[in-house]
């Protein structure tokens, strides 16, 4: 049995094709939602990596078509609750993946543990199922993202000096829209685990806004990640995609 496992395994990487033109439908989620609040953080340095991202050369979200067209409903939704989405992450290149391989190997890059993986040691961010070789992101159904009060403003939320991960969120940040998730964005930490239940009960409440509202229009969450979503419509499943964001 292992055996026959092992060989559908080969047969699936052996399918898997690598692509380096964006196709037409996968389309900058701007054009379907142009009032989207967007933090790519891998266009920046406030990441776990603490350095711009290999491939990420515009700080922009490309989507699957079906997907985006989904995620628009669930911003309108979220607008019933005085909510709305902000963007973290969208189609990844598989050289940005590349990117997080080679510096989740290079053990003297610690730059930013104690913000993004404070409890965590680094030779085990890929057995704890953080990063990986492949990643979803790369086919264009895959998204990573939060919520915040509607009408926030980007730009201060993008002026919120980066801390511990886990820290509970402040007046200040309160005051400018921020949403308690529990952890922040990219907290390597059992805390981010979606159904963990050390956190406290208004970030689980607003933990199952965002997962039941994403599911209701086909999106299925990571159970790691409380912000990483993939539609369940995926016309790319053997492909992972190369061209630059």
């Amino acid at each position: 049995m292992k055996a026959f496992v092992f060989l559908i395994s080969l047969i699936n990487v052996a399918q898997a094709s690598l692509v380096n033109n964006r196709p037409n439908d996968i389309v900058d989620i701007k054009t379907m939602i142009p009032s989207i609040k967007q933090d790519i953080r891998y266009f920046s340095k406030r990441n776990f990596l603490g350095e711009e991202v290999t491939g990420y050369i515009a700080p922009k979200c490309f989507l699957q078509t079906k997907a985006s067209e989904d995620l628009v409903k669930v911003q309108q939704k979220l607008s019933e609750y005085n909510l709305e989405l902000i963007i973290y992450d969208c189609y990844r290149p598989q050289m940005a993946v590349n990117h997080f391989v080679r510096w989740a190997k290079d053990l003297k890059a610690k730059e930013m543990k104690t913000v993004f993986y404070p409890e965590v040691n680094k030779t085990k961010l890929f057995s704890s199922g953080y990063i990986a070789s492949r990643s979803g992101h790369s086919k264009g159904n895959t998204i990573d993202l939060g919520i915040i009060v509607k009408g926030s403003s980007i730009e201060q939320i993008k002026e919120i000096p980066l801390r511990d991960c886990r820290t509970k969120i402040s007046d200040t940040e309160k005051s400018i829209g921020i949403i308690d998730m529990g952890t922040h964005y990219d907290c390597f930490d059992e805390k981010s685990h979606t159904k963990n239940e050390t956190i406290s009960t208004e970030s689980k409440e607003n933990r199952t806004i965002l997962v039941n509202t994403m599911k209701e229009f086909g999106f299925r969450n990571y159970s790691k990640e409380w912000w990483h979503f993939s539609h369940n419509e995926n016309a790319y499943p053997q492909t992972f995609h190369n061209f630059p964001v």
